[in-house]
């Protein structure tokens, strides 16, 4: 009996459909937030999980199933910046689906296994000279002061 029941622990384990998930802010690397995702079925676009998970967490944000704007009121009103006539840095939310970023709308994509991990994370793209030189580029490394300033 005591065989059964562990048996059927372990199958049931087995087939719960999990993502793991976080959200690194303007500061650090280290997450504002993370958890865990338990999905019934894998049917569901990568705009409506991220979506569930902000709301399930009561995560502060402000977007829909295709691109998110803010989250916990990051960028907020930086999310241009101007560095000389016609040069400019945008930031703005960039995701992952285990380290990669899709070339997609979120909407577009989907989680390929239960293991598959989310990674949400503020980011710059600069237009220097002409052309597009970064894309989504990790703002923590930079520490910009009006995000950072009890640095």
């Amino acid at each position: 009996m005591k065989k059964a029941f562990l048996l059927i622990l372990i199958l049931v384990s087995f087939n719960l459909k999990a993502i793991t998930w976080e959200i690194i802010g303007p500061c650090q690397i280290e997450p504002l937030y993370k958890g865990q995702l338990h999905l019934k079925d894998l049917s569901q676009n990568v705009g409506l999980v991220s979506l569930s998970v902000f709301e399930d967490n009561k995560i502060p944000f402000q977007g829909n199933e295709g691109t998110i704007k803010h989250i916990d009121g990051f960028p907020g009103d930086n999310d241009f910046i101007s560095i000389g006539p016609n040069n400019y840095r945008s930031l703005g939310w960039c995701y992952e689906i285990n380290g990669q970023q899709p070339p997609l709308y979120m909407d577009k994509v989907f989680f390929k296994s239960n293991s598959d991990h989310l990674t949400w994370v503020l980011g710059q793209a600069s237009f220097i000279d002409g052309k597009w030189t970064e894309y989504c580029t990790p703002v923590f490394s930079f520490e910009y002061p009006f995000f950072c300033s009890n640095k």
